[in-house]
């Protein structure tokens, strides 16, 4: 029989087997093993989906699993850093009780959406768009078209103030556009 056998072994109880003399043998054997926790690096760790800018930490929790299945909390930790303002977050996984080891993964934290998108002028060939500034450090706008053709945005330009005026358009046609806030962080734009 088999006992202790399901978790990692800790320094006061290991995994035993217990071996009972059937029919010319007598007596009991106890015979003790060591299991050694499993590496943080053999686990799956769920994507974290991009988080948006609130002015708080941001604290998903990732799905962490191991041979598809779900690993319970009790045998890991966790460590958010960067994690209030725009750019790269990240989660240091630390094992504990059956896992042993540190995985780090990562998530994006984006601006806030563009807020009161408006026209405020227009002409034959363009149109004037101005907007609220969107919240946290932003360091300017990308503003999109949309192209029906191809039923996907197109990028038109970038501006770091809160107007820009979209040109070369055709009078009589409709046009959807966006704006986008970004911030650069580093080399990176967010």
């Amino acid at each position: 029989t088999y006992s202790s056998n399901t978790n990692a072994s800790t320094s006061t109880q290991k995994a035993r087997i217990t071996i009972k003399g059937t029919g010319n043998y007598k007596g009991t054997r106890i015979v003790e093993f060591k299991i050694n926790p499993v590496d943080l690096s053999k686990a799956s760790f769920g994507k974290i989906e991009d988080k948006i800018y609130s002015g708080s930490a941001q604290t998903p929790m990732p799905a962490v699993k191991f041979a598809g299945k779900s690993v319970s909390a009790s045998n890991y930790t966790l460590k958010n850093s960067a994690n209030k303002n725009t750019g790269k977050a990240t989660i240091t996984i630390k094992g504990k009780n059956n896992f042993k080891g540190t995985k780090k993964v990562y998530f994006k934290i984006l601006p806030k959406q563009v807020m009161n998108v408006k026209q405020t002028n227009a002409t034959k060939s363009s149109v004037t768009l101005s907007w609220t500034k969107a919240a946290g450090n932003v360091t300017g706008y990308n503003i999109y078209k949309y192209n029906s053709s191809t039923q996907k945005y197109t990028y038109v330009g970038t501006t770091k103030s809160t107007k820009y005026t979209v040109k070369k358009l055709s009078a009589g046609k409709e046009y959807k556009v966006a704006v986008c806030a970004y911030e650069k962080v580093g080399t990176s734009k967010y």
